[in-house]
């Protein structure tokens, strides 16, 4: 949901088995995170809570395929 509490997930579907790279960016367009997480089926559901501490403020999370081509753009506000 948006805007987001603690937890963090990402739903990707209708991707091919793949890494892919999730970039987090601050409201300025800077870069704040990078993780690379394989996708193994059709459908992933992603709990980036653990592994990104973000306080509050607003985010563009962009995803990247293996090719580097954007495949999801969304903007979050962390609440």
């Amino acid at each position: 949901p948006n805007p987001s509490g603690d937890e963090l997930y990402l739903y990707i579907q209708n991707v091919d088995a793949q890494k892919l790279n999730i970039q987090i960016y601050d409201i300025t367009g800077r870069e704040i995170h990078s993780i690379t997480k394989p996708v193994l089926s059709n459908t992933e559901t992603f709990n980036l809570s653990n592994e990104i501490n973000l306080p509050k403020g607003f985010y563009f999370i962009t995803i990247y395929n293996e090719k580097q081509e954007s495949i999801f753009f969304e903007q979050i506000i962390r609440k």
